[in-house]
Parts: C-alpha cells; sequence; structure tokens
C-alpha cells in the first residue's frame, strides 16, 4: 500500500542527495557507476539520517514527505553545480561479462526481499531492537522517548542510522509501517554488492571476481540481506570505508580520503561492532602510511576525521543522556568486572571453544562458501621462499583488516558475560559477515591481480 511513497521517498531521494553530495565531494567522473550507486546511498541516508532526527526533536513540525522532497531537490541543485577537480578523460566502458553477473544477483535478490516482506516485521532482532526503536523514535508523543526505549526495545543503545532510515519510510508514509520499512535496509545489500564488484573490478582480474562475488552471495549473506537486521548495512560501510581509502592511497584524490570518513561514520552509527572496525581500519592504514609512506592526508583533509569523531561524541551522548547502556561494557551486566577484565580472567575457559568455533567456520562451506579458508591458504602461498610476486596494497590492506577484526571479535566472545557457546551461536557468523567483503578483495587481488594501480592527479567530479 505504502510501498511506491517508500521507494520514491526513502530510496529514491536519499540515492539522489548523495550523488549530489558525492559531486560536491569532488568524486572523480570516470569512477565505476557502480561504485557511484552504492556510495551514494550510503551517503544520502546517512546525511538524511541527521536531517529525520532534528525533525524529530522539533516534534515533526513539517509533513515527513516534505523531506524527501527537500532532500532530492537539494541533490539536483548540487548535481548542477560547478564540478571540482581536473579532468583527467572519461568513465571506462564495464565489460558485460562484469555487470551481467551482478544485474543477475540484483534480481535474485529483490525477488529474495519481496517474497520477505510478505510477512511483517514481528520476530527476532529485526523487530525487537531495530524495528521497535524505529517505532518509539517515530510514534512517541513529544518526542518523550526515555521510558519507550527501556521498556519496548531491546538493546536500546544500539546506534541509531538502522532506525532512522526506518523513520524515513514511516515519514514518507505518515504512519508506522510494519512491511516496507524493510525495503530501504534492504537496498544496502544491493549497494554492497555493486560496491564489491566494482572494488574487485578495480584490483583483479574479472574472472576471479565474478567468481568470488558469487560465492559471497552464496553466502549466510544471503540469508541477511533480506532482514531488516544493521549488519548487512555495517559490511556495506565498511567496505565503503577500506575501498575509499584504498582509492585515496591509490590517486590522491583527497575526494576519496573525504568520502571515506564519512563511510567511518556510517560504521560508528549503524553498530556498536563498528568502533572496533573503525579503530582496526585507521590502525591498519596508518602502519601502512608508517612503513610506506606512499601517502599522507593533507592538514586541511585531517579535519573530515571530525565527521566520524563527532559522530562517536553524539552517540554517546545520546546513550548517555537517555542512560543506556551497552551490556558487554557495563560491569553491572558482567559481575562488576568490564569488558578487559573479563576477557583475562575468562582466556582459561573460554578460549578453546572460540577458537573452536572459528575454527569450523573457517570450514562450514554452508557459511561462508570457504572464503576465509582460501585467504589463509594464499596468505601462506605468499608467504613461501619460492613465491616471489610482489604483493599490492589493495591485497594487504584488506586481507590485513580483516584479520584483525576477526581476532578482535574473538577477544570480545572471549569476554562475553553470557554463556558462550549461546552467543558464539547467535553472533559470531553474522559478525564475521561484516568483513567478509574485504575478506574477497583480499583474496582476489592475491590471487589474481590487475596490474599495480599508479598514483594520479585529482579529476573531475561526477556529473
Amino acid at each position: 500500500m505504502h510501498g511506491l511513497q517508500v521507494v520514491a521517498g526513502a530510496i529514491l531521494a536519499p540515492a539522489l542527495l548523495g550523488f549530489g553530495l558525492l559531486r560536491a565531494l569532488g568524486v572523480p567522473a570516470e569512477t565505476e557507476r557502480r561504485c557511484v550507486l552504492a556510495l551514494a546511498y550510503l551517503v544520502g541516508h546517512f546525511v538524511m539520517a541527521h536531517v529525520i532526527y532534528v525533525w524529530l526533536v522539533l516534534g515533526q513540525p513539517v509533513p515527513g514527505w516534505s523531506l524527501s522532497l527537500f532532500a532530492a531537490a537539494a541533490g539536483v541543485l548540487l548535481l548542477r553545480g560547478r564540478p571540482r577537480g581536473v579532468a583527467t578523460g572519461p568513465r571506462a566502458a564495464t565489460s558485460p561479462l562484469v555487470w551481467v553477473p551482478l544485474l543477475v544477483l540484483c534480481l535474485l535478490f529483490l525477488d529474495a526481499f519481496f517474497t520477505t516482506n510478505v510477512d511483517p516485521i514481528r520476530r527476532s532482532d529485526e523487530a525487537e531492537i531495530w524495528a521497535s526503536k524505529a517505532k518509539v523514535l517515530f510514534a512517541t508523543p513529544g518526542f518523550d522517548i526515555r521510558h519507550p526505549l527501556h521498556f519496548f526495545v531491546q538493546h536500546p543503545d544500539y546506534p541509531l542510522l538502522d532506525p532512522l532510515v526506518q523513520v524515513l519510510s514511516f515519514a514518507n508514509a505518515g504512519a508506522v509501517l510494519h512491511h516496507e520499512n524493510r525495503l530501504p535496509i534492504q537496498m544496502f545489500a544491493l549497494a554492497l554488492l555493486a560496491l564489491l564488484s566494482a572494488a574487485l573490478s578495480r584490483r583483479a582480474h574479472g574472472l576471479i571476481g565474478n567468481l568470488a562475488l558469487l560465492a559471497f552471495a552464496g553466502s549466510s549473506f544471503a540469508f541477511q540481506a533480506p532482514t531488516a537486521y544493521a549488519d548487512t548495512m555495517l559490511a556495506c560501510a565498511t567496505l565503503a570505508c577500506v575501498d575509499c581509502l584504498l582509492r585515496w592511497r591509490e590517486s590522491g584524490n583527497a575526494a576519496w580520503w573525504r568520502v571515506g570518513c564519512i563511510a567511518m561514520a556510517a560504521m560508528l552509527a549503524t553498530k556498536n561492532e563498528g568502533a572496533m572496525l573503525a579503530v582496526v581500519v585507521v590502525f591498519v592504514f596508518t602502519c601502512d602510511q608508517v612503513i610506506t609512506r606512499v601517502r599522507r592526508p593533507r592538514l586541511k583533509d585531517l579535519a573530515w576525521l571530525l565527521v566520524p569523531g563527532s559522530t562517536f561524541v553524539l552517540g554517546s551522548a545520546f546513550n548517555r543522556y537517555y542512560d543506556l547502556r551497552n551490556d558487554l561494557l557495563d560491569p553491572a551486566a558482567g559481575g562488576g568486572k568490564g569488558l578487559l577484565e573479563r576477557v583475562v580472567g575468562q582466556v582459561p575457559t573460554h578460549a578453546q571453544p572460540v577458537a573452536e568455533h572459528y575454527g569450523g567456520m573457517l570450514i562450514d562451506a554452508n557459511l561462508h562458501r570457504l572464503l576465509p579458508l582460501a585467504l589463509c591458504a594464499a596468505v601462506l602461498l605468499h608467504a613461501l621462499p619460492i613465491w616471489r610476486r610482489q604483493v599490492a596494497a589493495g591485497a594487504v590492506l584488506p586481507a590485513a583488516t580483516f584479520a584483525l577484526a576477526t581476532l578482535g571479535y574473538m577477544t570480545v566472545f572471549v569476554g562475553t558475560h553470557s554463556d558462550v557457546h549461546w552467543h558464539l551461536g547467535t553472533a559470531a557468523d553474522r559478525t564475521l559477515q561484516h568483513v567478509l567483503p574485504l575478506a574477497v578483495l583480499g583474496l582476489c587481488a592475491l590471487v589474481w591481480p590487475r596490474p599495480t594501480i599508479h598514483s594520479k592527479p585529482p579529476s573531475t567530479p561526477i556529473t
């Protein structure tokens, strides 16, 4: 009933705003359309979430659909503005061997989305965490949300991006929805596939890239993508951050640094795990700069780190104001012990089951299509003395980020205050999906890389 309103106001309008913002930020005109589409959707929704939150706090003073109309108009104005940068040439043609598999996957997932959306959001985390928080934000009179957050939402401390995206659906329909509010969340899965396809074709041979993309699509991603969970959103934002920072490293175009900082902010606004992933990304790329000295951000570009920094501060302030606490970090939930203290104390009892569970996932083809195992094999092969091929940063940095993030998640499971076997069974696979696209990118760039991408001067933004 409200499907067209949601598509127009909560999918197309944020994407159009994102297109305009990417052009204003200076993203090059020759960038693959798949990459631009994905980043536009992510950036557009991240910015719209702030608009929606202010609209809620002010008591919804204007009709919700007017916000989407404003976003679309702003996107058009930005697209018509003066481009930044210097022209370097037209966009290279994309082979049908690249976009046809992606198109087929998108159609298959759209069919899965429409099938899933026949059933209302009424059970599991998508109902008890994400949709319930969206309904509290939208429907509580006077935005007096303190008690509803505590009594009607599971884990109310989780960040706001997913609920605010759903609120945008409610705002355009003028009512709380139970089916259609999945749609804008589900589109992040298509954005993730498009972004991964573009990153693979940039750094690896098309054949192995397509095979890996199909394998990834057939992993447990296929079960998560149709839901209103925030895990696919976090995977999309994490891949966007790493890919943009790689493009900045390869080209020197500061636009990619800017978009990478926005993507990192989206990571922080999506799930609590985004904070750990952001720390890993910063650590890996900082180590790369210290070791290789290939690229350093200019002083004025460092100001863009205020975007993820302010996102973290505002999210923490929201939770502090409404007395919302992360049960993994709250000593009161862990018998008076914080996470680090529990990690140290529980190593003797928890380290083995955590290692065994992750080892089992490594060899379980049903979960991740053996992609992490293949990455491990490729890394070991390149470590052999007989293998002298130079490895590009496009392979090393995603693989290192995947490895360190996985170790980070394993450490958290060691320190869990819940039953370790239950916690692993309910969350380990979902968390590994956050960084599985990085494993795919690192694997393909190791096994069959394209020629090294040399630095290029900044180029004309998208039009």
